[in-house]
């Protein structure tokens, strides 16, 4: 039998030549094309394929989500990433977050076949000089890329060192500022270079100013979205979802996302007394059914719901939309963007303003 494979790529030239390419080769049978991740989700679920052939363009707009979407299937499909020539760490972050392999544009025909019949096996499909270079990345710590989160790799007092070298602090100054020695300092920071393969103080200078630039500290996180009180998404649209999704996994508050994809639904969990009561709503306005002005209408007349916070999330920059939005009581009204690391960013700054406001408080719990 041959090997069932859904093209999920988001340009129309590449679908043609993936398409062409794998009508001629025997052994594989393409079922369906995809060119959003909407679909991609969608066409997995109607056709079942046995391996799925990934674009980075696509991935890269809703990030390692959808590989997780698309593992949570009965019988997840392999899914095989197909870019440009990437780095050895990421690569090894692709396999970690569930892809069944890697194969470069520039690569033969044969090889991408090969990798196909590779991943339908259950086997890690990448080139054999890429797995040596990731195997010898595992056996040689010191050669590692820095990874994008040192949180999972250094304790607290680590941390809080990498902040202030990213603050351009020398080891004596981190040293008067934490009550350590300079000594002490400079062996918290060899560990530290040890952990991130990083080598010498100045590429260490350097990384941690980067870090520092994007890092979100527990204490807003925290404040954002505690596990007592969620936020709550409404929102239609699987690739926003998707989007919002993969944002707040990479700022570590995923378990905190609850998602409604209708006004209607929204409100019946918002109504529901064994839900908690979100911290924050984020909102868009169109949507099929109740839109989010009439959601929000109908939320500010509801006495035990009208004092909660809503932020709205939307393609619209109609000033018309902005204007009956802000009438109703929005606290934000934010322009969603194209790029994943801007939609990222964009709720990182959230997260901050957020957490320096008093939020209201919640309901008294029903006598």
């Amino acid at each position: 039998m041959p090997i069932t494979i859904l093209i999920a790529e988001a340009n129309p030239i590449e679908r043609v030549g993936l398409r062409t390419v794998l009508h001629r080769a025997t052994g594989v049978r393409v079922l369906a094309e995809a060119e959003s991740p909407a679909a991609v989700v969608k066409l997995t679920d109607e056709h079942r394929p046995e391996v799925i052939i990934l674009g980075e363009e696509l991935l890269k707009m809703v990030g390692h989500v959808l590989l997780e979407e698309l593992r949570r299937r009965p019988s997840p499909p392999a899914v095989l990433v197909l870019g440009q020539e990437e780095s050895t760490g990421a690569v090894e972050r692709l396999l970690s977050a569930g892809a069944a392999g890697f194969v470069p544009r520039s690569a033969p025909v044969e090889e991408l076949i090969h990798a196909i019949q590779r991943a339908a096996a259950g086997d890690p499909a990448v080139s054999v000089h890429l797995l040596g270079r990731i195997l010898r990345r595992r056996h040689h710590p010191g050669t590692h890329e820095p990874p994008a989160d040192p949180t999972a790799l250094l304790s607290q007092r680590e941390l809080e060192i990498l902040r202030l070298t990213g603050l351009g602090m020398e080891a004596k100054e981190v040293a008067e500022q934490l009550k350590l020695s300079p000594r002490t300092v400079d062996v918290h920071r060899a560990n530290i270079r040890r952990k991130l393969g990083i080598q010498g103080t100045h590429h260490l200078m350097r990384y941690a100013m980067r870090w520092l630039e994007h890092w979100t500290p527990d204490s807003e996180r925290e404040r954002f979205a505690g596990a007592a009180r969620p936020v709550l998404l409404v929102e239609d649209d699987e690739v926003d979802i998707l989007s919002v999704k993969r944002s707040f996994q990479e700022l570590a508050i995923e378990s905190a996302l609850k998602v409604a994809r209708s006004g209607e639904e929204a409100l019946a969990f918002l109504r529901d007394p064994g839900n908690p009561r979100p911290s924050l709503i984020l909102l868009d306005i169109k949507m099929p059914g109740m839109d989010g002005r009439e959601f929000l209408a109908e939320l500010r007349r509801d006495p035990t719901l009208r004092p909660a916070p809503a932020v709205v999330l939307t393609t619209s920059r109609d000033e018309a939309d902005v204007t009956r939005m802000y009438d109703l009581g929005i606290a934000a009204y934010l322009v969603k963007p194209t790029a994943a690391q801007e939609f990222t960013e964009m709720m990182r700054n959230l997260i901050r303003f957020w957490s320096m406001s008093e939020k209201p408080p919640p309901p008294p719990a029903a006598q």
